[in-house]
Formats: structure tokens, sequence, C-alpha cells
């Protein structure tokens, strides 16, 4: 007797960009996305709000719907920008019909809980940060708070992450790991230790890159061999240039554009430095301990400091955040502790992030899936 093939379910996933280099929730997506399509029982779409003719930096499966909806934007005022993307989403959900949205970052979830209202579409709010980044964001944490009252769910990437929220924000979380994925092994590439320190990242305010060139600046003084390399761009790339240049470092720091292969930056690196405020959770720093290389980081960094077991496998910085004299001291006490390079170098821990696999973490996200849709 024939069997009626059983109907795809409809997901939707949405963000404000996908076009700019590197970020953490953006490969999230790109992962989760990529992977739920290969399962038959999925249809899947994707909405940024870039224009139709930028290149997305992550790659996606030719079975994703992609809509680039930038051309659709009228204004650059923030107010109305994210009025204009409300209504966007609004008739993009009544097009497309998704059974489950889910807004990443909460630039564009906010939005996408709005557009919700006239839509049967279920809305899952994936939040990528800790709460201290809205401490000087009142507005937009109230309106957080306001439209959670529509969200079905909240996902975080960690227990430690969802104790810092409000309580009326944590009965509608849920703990979904990031993926941390194996860098590629590559034979061909001469991956000969240098006196190098890497880091890798946004230079935005919660990174704290300036803090980092201060403490080399520390650092180099003592180690006049070594280099600092940093990865990334962002909005204080410019200040980074000017302080480099106060300290006449031009030609022992490098800032590189961020590329989607890291591998030899990591394995050719002998240090790697968080200098981050704040992280929901450190992929770079889960990365470079994989590469089982010594990083430094402060201890008051939530999403770093359970990835890092002081003179295990790096060492935490016990001291405020601007505190670049201590940190550029515990980067000369790792350097020119060669018994402790050794151990964390052989130091193997099988189970490390074993939750963070990509098998373990899209099985979470199915059972999400079909815990709404159920």
């Amino acid at each position: 007797m024939y069997k009626k093939k059983s109907k795809k379910i409809k997901l939707l996933f949405t963000v404000n960009s996908l076009s700019a280099k590197g970020g953490g929730a953006e490969k999230i997506l790109s992962i989760v996305s990529n992977e739920l399509s290969i399962k038959d029982k999925y249809k899947i779409s994707v909405i940024t709000f870039d224009k139709p003719n930028q290149k997305l930096f992550y790659n996606f499966s030719s079975k994703i719907n992609i809509y680039k909806l930038g051309s659709f934007e009228f204004f650059s005022n923030k107010i109305l920008k994210n009025i204009n993307r409300t209504l966007v989403l609004m008739i993009y959900l009544i097009k497309l019909q998704p059974k489950v949205s889910f807004g990443f970052m909460h630039s564009n979830y906010i939005n996408l809980s709005i557009a919700s209202i006239i839509s049967n579409s279920r809305i899952i709010a994936c939040e990528h940060i800790v709460p201290e980044h809205y401490k000087n964001r009142i507005w937009e944490f109230l309106l957080i708070k306001f439209t959670s009252k529509i969200f079905d769910k909240i996902t975080v990437v960690s227990n430690q992450v969802k104790k810092l929220f409000p309580i009326e924000l944590r009965k509608k979380m849920v703990v979904i790991n990031n993926v941390v994925e194996p860098i590629k092994k590559k034979k061909t590439l001469n991956n000969t230790k240098r006196k190098t320190i890497l880091s890798i990242g946004r230079f935005e305010e919660q990174k704290n890159y300036l803090t980092l060139i201060y403490a080399f600046n520390v650092f180099q003084k003592k180690n006049r061999k070594w280099k600092l390399k940093i990865i990334g761009d962002g909005s204080q790339k410019k200040d980074l240039i000017k302080t480099i240049k106060y300290f006449k470092l031009e030609k022992k720091v490098e800032i590189l554009d961020y590329k989607k292969d890291l591998y030899h930056h990591y394995k050719t690196a002998s240090m790697y430095v968080c200098p981050s405020i704040y992280e929901s959770f450190g992929l770079t720093v889960a990365e470079a301990i994989s590469f089982n290389l010594p990083v430094v980081a402060f201890k008051s960094c939530p999403g770093v400091n359970e990835l890092i077991c002081h003179k295990v496998n790096g060492l935490l910085v016990d001291s405020y955040y601007y505190d670049f004299n201590t940190l550029g001291n515990q980067m000369i006490e790792l350097a020119e502790n060669k018994k402790l390079i050794k151990k964390i170098e052989n130091y193997n821990e099988p189970n490390f992030l074993i939750k963070n696999s990509k098998n373990n973490v899209i099985k979470e996200w199915v059972n999400l899936i079909n815990n709404i849709t159920r």
C-alpha cells in the first residue's frame, strides 16, 4: 500500500547580517541550519538583512533557501530601521509560514517576536551574550523582558550564562551548547612553533583589545623577540592601530583580517591571550585549548573561566579586566615557565568539550524543535 510522504517541518532562521567576517553566533547559525537541512524532515529558510549582492561569510547548503532582504531597508535611523525590519519580517513570516522561527541575537529576535504577532510561528530567541552587555543598554534589556512574553523559549549557551539572567527570563531558557568543531589538521604546512602570541575576535569594547596591546607593551620589554598577532575586525580597529603606533610596536604587532581557516595561526603560536571582559562562550579559547595552546584570560570573564583550569591548560588572571600590568606580567610568567608550557602542551583531556561535539549539539536542537512542535 502506498504510504503518503510526511510533510516537512518548516524552520526559519533570522539574523541581521551574515556577510561580516567571523562572528560566533553567525557561525552557529550556519552549522545548525546546515546540519538540520540534511535531515529529510525539515525545510530550512534563512533571512538576513544583507544586500542581495553581498557574499555571506559562512557557507550554506544548497538545500537552504537564503533571503537577503537588505534592499527592503529604507532608513538609517536606528528606530526607523528596526520598525522597517519588523514589517519585512512580518511579511515573510506570512509568506513562508514557518512552524518554528529562530531569531539570533537580541538585535534580531526582538523584531522577530513583534513581527510574529500575526503569525502562527513559534518563536525561539537565541541569545549569545551575557546580561553585562546590557549594563549601558537599559532600554534594549527592557525590550527583551517585554517581548519575552512572546517567545516560546530562549536558548543560551551554558548554565553559567543562564544563572546570570533575571528569574523571569530564566524560566523560558534552555541551555544548548555551542558547537566546537575540531579544526582539520594539515600535513603540508610548516607548523614550527614561533614566539608569537595569538588573539582572535571582534575589535569591540567587550573584547578589550586595547588592554591587550598595553599588556603586550609590558610583556615585550622583557621578551624582545616575541610578536603579537591579532586576527579580526571591528569599530575599534583605528584605535588599536593608533595605540600600536604610540608604543612604536608596528614591527611587533600584526593585525590580520579574519579568515575561516585558522589552523596555521593556532598551530604556530606559542600562547593565546583572551582579554575579553565577558563572553557567552569563548569559542576561540576552546579552539586554542584543543590545540594544547597555553591560554591566558581574566578570571572574572564568564564564558571563558569555565574553560580554563588554572596552571593546567592556561592561566587565569585574578585582577580587574583593564589591569594591563597584571595581564602583561602573567604573560611574562607563562613565557618564562618552560615547565608549565610543556605541561600544558602535553595536557590531554579526552572528555574536553565532548558536550560541544556537533552530533550532541544537533541532538539538543532537534529535541527543542520536537518539544515546541509536538
